[in-house]
């Protein structure tokens, strides 16, 4: 008997996660913000309580189904009229560069650091930060990009990250701090602390943004 509650029980899980995922409008698990996949933990969190204490009946997770599902409901509808909070639980895509123009503070918010940027380039085709045109965050966790084809991609290292040399780069292109400090000073930043970002390559040279290059400010593109 166990065995067919076990059965019923997973079934009635699969179900629900099912509808669950119609019932917000989406086609895969992919496109859940993070808030949505807290309703998602939350049927796990039901089933196991099914699963691991037997003395649960198999209506019981039909009821907690219901009333999960009643609850997601009212809040996408809420969610659904309300601006002002539709942002705070599903969050709004972050424009992590804007004409060209990294917006520090939209990295900041999203805690993605220079690095993190990179990677995220990367993934899209584009080597180089001075190709991208536009940057954008989802809500999703994708990523959203534009580049510039007037503008030739190279393959480049980072040098300088929020006013930091990266010593280990310098070592993987046989270049000391040194020589970085001339070739900054050669194309006028004589305080290397006044640099937000270096990048270079041997085909392309330098691009480099100092603090005041890069944006403060939040930037809405959606409702």
């Amino acid at each position: 008997m166990i065995y067919l509650k076990t059965v019923i029980d997973l079934t009635l899980g699969m179900v629900g996660m099912i509808l669950l995922v119609r019932l917000t409008g989406k086609k895969t698990l992919s496109d859940l913000t993070p808030f949505e996949l807290v309703y998602i933990l939350m049927i796990g969190g039901i089933l196991e309580q099914v699963l691991y204490e037997g003395e649960r009946p198999v209506t019981y997770v039909l009821w907690a189904l219901f009333v999960w599902g009643i609850l997601i409901f009212l809040i996408e509808r809420w969610v659904l009229n309300s601006d002002r909070y539709r942002h705070k639980l599903k969050g709004r895509p972050s424009v992590l560069i804007s004409d060209g123009t990294v917006n520090r503070q939209e990295l900041e918010q999203n805690h993605i650091e220079l690095e993190q940027l990179r990677t995220l380039l990367r993934k899209n085709g584009c080597f180089s930060l001075e190709k991208a045109r536009y940057l954008v965050f989802e809500i999703d966790g994708q990523v959203s990009i534009l580049t510039d084809d007037t503008v030739e991609d190279h393959f480049t290292f980072l040098l300088v990250d929020e006013g930091l040399i990266e010593d280990k780069v310098l070592d993987t292109l046989d270049k000391s701090a040194e020589w970085l400090t001339d070739a900054l000073r050669d194309e006028g930043y004589e305080d290397i602390t006044d640099i937000y970002y270096c990048e270079w390559s041997s085909a392309g040279g330098f691009y480099i943004l100092t603090y005041q290059d890069v944006k403060k400010e939040v930037m809405y593109i959606d409702g």
